[in-house]
């Protein structure tokens, strides 16, 4: 179950700009401390810190996309 729920939490992390308090209780989570220790144990990262991953992963992909079509 906490599963799908950090699922759920990385897609809403990677695709919005809502606060990880609000996609903690939008996927769940009664409590931020509890979702961010069951986030932590199955992601390796915290959800600030996945999220910052995430989003730099997605502007480098943008880029060398740019690059390859010759935009850049």
């Amino acid at each position: 179950m906490n599963s799908t729920r950090i699922e759920e939490a990385c897609k809403l992390l990677k695709s919005s700009d809502f606060s990880i308090l609000s996609i903690s209780e939008q996927v769940g989570f009664h409590s931020i401390s509890s979702f961010n220790r069951c986030f932590s144990k199955l992601m390796g990262a915290s959800p600030k810190e996945w999220r910052k991953g995430a989003k730099s992963e997605a502007q480098s992909a943008k880029a060398s996309i740019l690059e390859f079509t010759g935009w850049v």
